[in-house]
Protein backbone atom coordinates (compact mmCIF):
# COMPACT_ATOMS: atom_id res chain seq x y z
CA UNK A 1 0.00 0.00 0.00
CA UNK A 2 0.92 3.43 -0.54
CA UNK A 3 1.13 4.85 2.92
CA UNK A 4 2.51 7.92 2.96
CA UNK A 5 2.40 9.60 -0.55
CA UNK A 6 5.74 8.97 -1.60
CA UNK A 7 6.76 5.56 -0.58
CA UNK A 8 4.81 2.27 -2.30
CA UNK A 9 4.77 -0.83 -0.54
CA UNK A 10 3.28 -3.72 -2.95
CA UNK A 11 1.57 -6.85 -1.41
CA UNK A 12 -2.11 -8.28 -1.40
CA UNK A 13 -5.08 -7.58 0.91
CA UNK A 14 -7.06 -10.33 2.44
CA UNK A 15 -8.42 -11.28 -1.18
CA UNK A 16 -4.87 -11.67 -2.38
CA UNK A 17 -5.44 -8.43 -4.33
CA UNK A 18 -2.89 -6.25 -4.86
CA UNK A 19 -4.22 -2.87 -3.67
CA UNK A 20 -2.88 0.73 -3.37
CA UNK A 21 -4.32 2.96 -0.49
CA UNK A 22 -3.51 6.77 -1.56
CA UNK A 23 -4.28 9.12 1.26
CA UNK A 24 -6.77 11.88 -0.03
CA UNK A 25 -5.88 15.65 0.97
CA UNK A 26 -8.54 18.11 0.83
CA UNK A 27 -9.02 21.73 0.45
CA UNK A 28 -11.86 23.93 1.85
CA UNK A 29 -13.26 27.72 0.93
CA UNK A 30 -16.31 28.98 1.59
CA UNK A 31 -18.93 30.34 -0.91
CA UNK A 32 -22.32 32.69 -1.56
CA UNK A 33 -24.27 31.63 -4.13
CA UNK A 34 -28.37 32.33 -3.47
CA UNK A 35 -30.39 33.50 -0.72
CA UNK A 36 -33.04 36.14 -0.10
CA UNK A 37 -34.05 38.72 -0.66
CA UNK A 38 -32.75 38.71 -3.90
CA UNK A 39 -32.31 34.91 -5.15
CA UNK A 40 -28.72 35.33 -5.65
CA UNK A 41 -25.83 36.01 -3.61
CA UNK A 42 -27.32 37.85 -0.78
CA UNK A 43 -23.92 38.53 1.86
CA UNK A 44 -24.09 35.28 4.01
CA UNK A 45 -21.96 32.01 3.27
CA UNK A 46 -24.09 29.35 2.02
CA UNK A 47 -21.60 26.14 1.09
CA UNK A 48 -18.42 25.06 2.14
CA UNK A 49 -16.35 23.78 -1.29
CA UNK A 50 -14.10 20.66 -0.57
CA UNK A 51 -11.85 19.71 -3.35
CA UNK A 52 -9.82 16.64 -3.08
CA UNK A 53 -6.82 15.53 -4.40
CA UNK A 54 -8.33 13.05 -6.59
CA UNK A 55 -12.18 12.69 -7.66
CA UNK A 56 -14.40 11.06 -5.46
CA UNK A 57 -17.66 8.39 -5.67
CA UNK A 58 -19.97 10.98 -4.50
CA UNK A 59 -22.00 8.05 -3.08
CA UNK A 60 -19.46 7.86 -0.71
CA UNK A 61 -19.33 11.40 0.88
CA UNK A 62 -21.22 11.97 3.81
CA UNK A 63 -22.44 15.20 5.09
CA UNK A 64 -22.81 13.96 8.61
CA UNK A 65 -18.77 13.39 8.83
CA UNK A 66 -18.58 17.07 8.98
CA UNK A 67 -19.45 20.06 11.26
CA UNK A 68 -19.23 23.65 10.33
CA UNK A 69 -19.45 25.93 13.83
CA UNK A 70 -22.71 27.94 13.95
CA UNK A 71 -24.11 26.44 10.96
CA UNK A 72 -26.34 23.37 10.43
CA UNK A 73 -24.77 21.06 6.93
CA UNK A 74 -28.05 19.80 4.62
CA UNK A 75 -28.24 16.84 3.18
CA UNK A 76 -25.34 16.27 0.45
CA UNK A 77 -26.76 17.41 -3.22
CA UNK A 78 -24.32 15.89 -5.62
CA UNK A 79 -25.01 18.19 -8.21
CA UNK A 80 -25.33 21.51 -6.25
CA UNK A 81 -23.89 24.44 -7.78
CA UNK A 82 -23.25 22.55 -11.30
CA UNK A 83 -21.04 20.35 -9.89
CA UNK A 84 -19.85 17.47 -11.75
CA UNK A 85 -20.42 13.93 -10.85
CA UNK A 86 -17.58 11.99 -9.17
CA UNK A 87 -15.34 14.43 -9.37
CA UNK A 88 -13.22 16.42 -6.83
CA UNK A 89 -15.24 18.25 -5.75
CA UNK A 90 -17.94 18.02 -3.16
CA UNK A 91 -20.45 20.91 -1.86
CA UNK A 92 -21.26 21.29 2.10
CA UNK A 93 -23.97 23.28 2.28
CA UNK A 94 -25.17 25.27 5.29
CA UNK A 95 -27.81 27.26 6.51
CA UNK A 96 -27.93 30.70 5.43
CA UNK A 97 -28.03 33.93 7.11
CA UNK A 98 -25.28 32.69 9.79
CA UNK A 99 -22.24 33.66 8.64
CA UNK A 100 -21.59 37.01 6.04
CA UNK A 101 -19.18 36.86 3.59
CA UNK A 102 -16.21 37.73 5.11
CA UNK A 103 -16.48 34.48 7.92
CA UNK A 104 -14.45 31.53 7.88
CA UNK A 105 -16.27 29.49 10.22
CA UNK A 106 -14.33 25.97 11.59
CA UNK A 107 -15.10 23.19 9.61
CA UNK A 108 -14.90 19.68 11.49
CA UNK A 109 -14.24 16.28 10.40
CA UNK A 110 -15.20 12.52 11.70
CA UNK A 111 -14.12 9.78 9.72
CA UNK A 112 -17.61 7.63 9.42
CA UNK A 113 -18.12 6.44 5.68
CA UNK A 114 -15.40 5.47 3.81
CA UNK A 115 -14.80 7.65 1.00
CA UNK A 116 -13.97 6.09 -1.78
CA UNK A 117 -11.74 7.51 -4.95
CA UNK A 118 -13.76 7.59 -8.31
CA UNK A 119 -11.19 4.72 -9.90
CA UNK A 120 -12.64 2.72 -6.98
CA UNK A 121 -9.84 2.40 -5.04
CA UNK A 122 -10.39 2.86 -0.98
CA UNK A 123 -9.10 6.30 0.02
CA UNK A 124 -9.12 7.20 3.59
CA UNK A 125 -9.19 11.13 3.60
CA UNK A 126 -6.56 13.40 5.26
CA UNK A 127 -8.04 16.23 6.79
CA UNK A 128 -5.77 19.35 6.42
CA UNK A 129 -6.87 22.82 7.36
CA UNK A 130 -9.88 23.46 9.06
CA UNK A 131 -10.20 26.96 8.79
CA UNK A 132 -11.91 27.35 5.40
CA UNK A 133 -10.57 30.06 2.61
CA UNK A 134 -12.46 33.44 2.55
CA UNK A 135 -13.47 32.80 -1.56
CA UNK A 136 -16.72 34.74 -0.74
CA UNK A 137 -16.79 37.74 -2.42
CA UNK A 138 -18.64 41.04 -1.31
CA UNK A 139 -22.29 41.11 -2.26
CA UNK A 140 -24.03 44.39 -3.29
CA UNK A 141 -27.05 45.18 -1.00
CA UNK A 142 -28.47 48.64 -2.47
CA UNK A 143 -26.95 51.12 -5.11
CA UNK A 144 -28.80 54.07 -4.62
CA UNK A 145 -28.81 58.07 -6.21
CA UNK A 146 -27.16 60.51 -4.62
CA UNK A 147 -27.24 64.77 -5.09
CA UNK A 148 -24.72 65.56 -2.35
CA UNK A 149 -24.51 69.11 -3.00
CA UNK A 150 -28.61 69.74 -3.29
CA UNK A 151 -28.89 71.48 -6.72
CA UNK A 152 -30.59 69.35 -8.06
CA UNK A 153 -28.08 67.17 -10.46
CA UNK A 154 -27.02 63.50 -9.64
CA UNK A 155 -23.17 63.57 -8.54
CA UNK A 156 -23.03 60.10 -7.17
CA UNK A 157 -23.94 56.88 -6.71
CA UNK A 158 -23.37 55.02 -3.26
CA UNK A 159 -23.06 50.88 -3.57
CA UNK A 160 -23.50 49.20 -0.21
CA UNK A 161 -21.72 45.92 -0.23
CA UNK A 162 -21.42 43.24 2.63
CA UNK A 163 -18.13 43.65 3.77
CA UNK A 164 -14.87 45.69 3.74
CA UNK A 165 -13.55 46.22 0.38
CA UNK A 166 -10.25 46.21 -0.96
CA UNK A 167 -8.40 46.82 -4.22
CA UNK A 168 -7.72 49.41 -6.70
CA UNK A 169 -11.34 50.09 -7.78
CA UNK A 170 -12.13 51.98 -4.49
CA UNK A 171 -10.39 54.80 -5.11
CA UNK A 172 -11.04 54.78 -8.71
CA UNK A 173 -14.35 53.34 -9.58
CA UNK A 174 -12.32 51.45 -12.43
CA UNK A 175 -14.69 48.76 -13.81
CA UNK A 176 -18.15 51.05 -13.42
CA UNK A 177 -19.79 52.29 -15.96
CA UNK A 178 -23.09 54.27 -15.28
CA UNK A 179 -24.77 55.37 -18.57
CA UNK A 180 -25.22 58.85 -19.35
CA UNK A 181 -22.50 59.82 -16.57
CA UNK A 182 -19.34 60.34 -16.41
CA UNK A 183 -17.43 58.23 -13.24
CA UNK A 184 -15.28 61.00 -11.98
CA UNK A 185 -13.66 59.29 -8.88
CA UNK A 186 -14.57 56.91 -5.92
CA UNK A 187 -14.11 56.12 -2.46
CA UNK A 188 -14.67 54.03 0.45
CA UNK A 189 -16.53 54.61 3.95
CA UNK A 190 -18.33 52.34 6.58
CA UNK A 191 -21.87 51.67 5.92
CA UNK A 192 -24.88 51.70 8.15
CA UNK A 193 -26.21 48.95 10.34
CA UNK A 194 -26.54 46.12 9.59
CA UNK A 195 -24.10 46.32 6.71
CA UNK A 196 -21.49 48.41 8.85
CA UNK A 197 -18.24 46.37 8.16
CA UNK A 198 -15.20 48.85 7.78
CA UNK A 199 -15.49 50.40 4.38
CA UNK A 200 -18.29 48.34 3.06
CA UNK A 201 -19.89 51.46 1.91
CA UNK A 202 -18.45 52.17 -2.30
CA UNK A 203 -19.04 56.11 -2.75
CA UNK A 204 -19.09 56.87 -6.72
CA UNK A 205 -18.70 59.91 -7.58
CA UNK A 206 -20.16 61.25 -11.06
CA UNK A 207 -20.09 64.47 -13.11
CA UNK A 208 -23.03 66.30 -12.88
CA UNK A 209 -25.20 66.90 -16.07
CA UNK A 210 -26.07 70.31 -17.42
CA UNK A 211 -30.21 68.64 -16.67
CA UNK A 212 -31.52 68.47 -13.45
CA UNK A 213 -32.18 64.99 -12.77
CA UNK A 214 -32.76 63.72 -9.53
CA UNK A 215 -35.72 61.50 -10.53
CA UNK A 216 -32.93 59.66 -12.96
CA UNK A 217 -32.15 56.05 -11.86
CA UNK A 218 -29.28 55.25 -14.01
CA UNK A 219 -28.02 51.93 -15.57
CA UNK A 220 -24.67 50.78 -14.88
CA UNK A 221 -22.29 47.81 -15.51
CA UNK A 222 -19.38 46.37 -13.66
CA UNK A 223 -16.79 44.82 -15.91
CA UNK A 224 -14.30 42.47 -13.68
CA UNK A 225 -11.54 42.57 -16.46
CA UNK A 226 -11.35 46.04 -15.85
CA UNK A 227 -11.91 46.24 -12.00
CA UNK A 228 -10.01 45.32 -8.97
CA UNK A 229 -12.93 45.26 -6.42
CA UNK A 230 -13.12 42.75 -3.50
CA UNK A 231 -12.47 42.04 0.15
CA UNK A 232 -8.72 42.11 0.31
CA UNK A 233 -8.62 38.07 0.27
CA UNK A 234 -9.70 35.86 -2.83
CA UNK A 235 -13.22 37.14 -2.70
CA UNK A 236 -13.29 39.19 -5.69
CA UNK A 237 -16.46 40.69 -7.46
CA UNK A 238 -17.47 39.87 -10.53
CA UNK A 239 -19.63 41.38 -13.39
CA UNK A 240 -22.67 38.90 -12.66
CA UNK A 241 -22.65 39.61 -9.25
CA UNK A 242 -23.16 43.74 -9.33
CA UNK A 243 -26.43 43.78 -10.25
CA UNK A 244 -28.89 45.59 -7.69
CA UNK A 245 -31.48 47.99 -9.42
CA UNK A 246 -30.50 51.60 -8.76
CA UNK A 247 -32.89 52.86 -6.39
CA UNK A 248 -34.15 56.61 -6.45
CA UNK A 249 -32.83 58.49 -3.28
CA UNK A 250 -31.99 61.72 -4.58
CA UNK A 251 -34.24 63.83 -2.98
CA UNK A 252 -36.43 66.58 -5.10
CA UNK A 253 -34.73 70.22 -4.90
CA UNK A 254 -35.90 73.96 -5.55
CA UNK A 255 -34.65 74.89 -8.88
CA UNK A 256 -36.76 78.41 -9.26
CA UNK A 257 -39.91 79.83 -7.76
CA UNK A 258 -41.17 83.26 -9.00
CA UNK A 259 -44.76 84.72 -8.70
CA UNK A 260 -47.74 85.16 -11.69
CA UNK A 261 -50.44 87.42 -11.67
CA UNK A 262 -53.18 85.33 -13.51
CA UNK A 263 -56.12 87.98 -13.47
CA UNK A 264 -53.81 90.74 -14.25
CA UNK A 265 -55.31 92.70 -11.57
CA UNK A 266 -51.37 94.21 -10.02
CA UNK A 267 -51.38 91.59 -7.41
CA UNK A 268 -49.49 88.22 -7.59
CA UNK A 269 -51.96 85.42 -7.03
CA UNK A 270 -49.90 82.38 -8.00
CA UNK A 271 -46.72 81.10 -6.50
CA UNK A 272 -44.73 78.83 -9.39
CA UNK A 273 -41.95 76.72 -7.98
CA UNK A 274 -39.91 74.51 -10.00
CA UNK A 275 -38.29 71.08 -8.39
CA UNK A 276 -35.35 69.16 -9.80
CA UNK A 277 -37.92 66.23 -10.54
CA UNK A 278 -41.74 65.51 -10.77
CA UNK A 279 -43.15 65.91 -7.44
CA UNK A 280 -46.67 65.27 -5.85
CA UNK A 281 -47.78 66.87 -2.68
CA UNK A 282 -47.31 64.03 0.65
CA UNK A 283 -51.03 62.10 0.98
CA UNK A 284 -50.33 61.73 4.65
CA UNK A 285 -49.79 65.51 5.25
CA UNK A 286 -52.73 67.20 6.68
CA UNK A 287 -53.71 70.47 5.72
CA UNK A 288 -51.95 72.31 2.91
CA UNK A 289 -50.13 75.10 5.77
CA UNK A 290 -47.31 73.32 4.82
CA UNK A 291 -46.04 70.87 2.02
CA UNK A 292 -43.81 67.98 2.68
CA UNK A 293 -42.90 67.41 -0.93
CA UNK A 294 -42.65 63.81 -2.18
CA UNK A 295 -40.98 62.37 -5.50
CA UNK A 296 -41.76 59.53 -7.35
CA UNK A 297 -39.31 57.20 -5.23
CA UNK A 298 -40.89 57.72 -2.57
CA UNK A 299 -38.11 60.28 -1.17
CA UNK A 300 -39.15 63.50 0.97
CA UNK A 301 -37.42 66.65 -0.35
CA UNK A 302 -37.80 70.78 0.27
CA UNK A 303 -40.49 71.42 2.07
CA UNK A 304 -41.99 74.67 2.60
CA UNK A 305 -44.85 76.76 4.42
CA UNK A 306 -47.69 78.36 1.87
CA UNK A 307 -47.90 82.16 2.32
CA UNK A 308 -44.05 82.64 3.70
CA UNK A 309 -41.28 84.14 1.34
CA UNK A 310 -39.10 81.81 0.14
CA UNK A 311 -35.76 82.22 -1.98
Amino acid sequence: SQVDGATALTGADINGEAITMVPLSIAIETGDITGPPFGRANGYVDYIKATFSAPIEDATFDDADFTVAGHVVSTFVPTYNGDAPDDAVAYLIVDDAVSRTDATPNVTYAIGTMIVSADGESAVPVFGPTTPTDAAPPAPMSVITVDADGNGKLDGLNIQLTEGLAGASTTTGAGLTVVGYEVASASIAAGPAPWNGVNSLWQIVLTELDDYDTGAKPNYTYNAAAGTLGDGTNGVLTFNQLNIPVSDMAAPTVVHAKTHDLNDNGQFDTLEIGFSENIQLDPNQAGLTEADLVDNGGVAGEGFEFGAAHT
